[in-house]
């Protein structure tokens, strides 16, 4: 069975290459999609996208930061990915639903990067679907949502 690491500066650490390492990767897949000739090289439909990709992770940065250092305080150790709180269920539930759908897109996607020949785009999207996984670990066993 899948489980989180022991220790969360594993995942934090996993985290932060992730997100930093990003526009890494875009270039990567720019690159290699101007190469295969799937953009022209005099138009402006490689621009706009690069320029959307800059401003969006510029943009969202603080808050995947942000999300990464909530999830990770109070980090339960090595938990399995279908672990859920019984006593929570709707919270465990809702959360569940909002990583398993993030995990979902990023499944979906790095399938869908084999058939377009991506291989960093493949294994980014892989390593996020763990991340995801143990950040919903992390935020159904935080105390922000025990009753008190």
């Amino acid at each position: 069975m899948l489980k989180t690491p022991e220790n969360k500066w594993t995942v934090g650490i996993l985290g932060l290459i992730l997100i930093f390492t990003e526009p890494l990767v875009e270039e990567f897949f720019y690159r290699s999609a101007l190469h295969q000739g799937r953009f022209p090289t005099n138009a402006d439909t490689i621009a706009i996208p690069i320029h959307a990709f800059q401003t969006g992770w510029l943009y969202f940065l603080p808050f995947e930061l942000l999300i990464l250092w909530i999830a990770l305080r109070p980090y339960p150790g090595s938990k399995e990915f279908i672990w859920f709180r019984r006593d929570r269920p709707i919270w465990s539930g809702a959360w569940s639903l909002f990583f398993g759908l993030l995990m979902l897109e990023k499944f979906y996607f790095s399938i869908k990067s084999i058939f377009v020949i991506q291989p960093l785009d493949v294994i980014q999207s892989l390593a996020y679907f763990y991340l995801h996984g143990c950040l919903r670990c992390s935020v159904m066993n935080s105390s922000l949502w025990k009753r008190t």
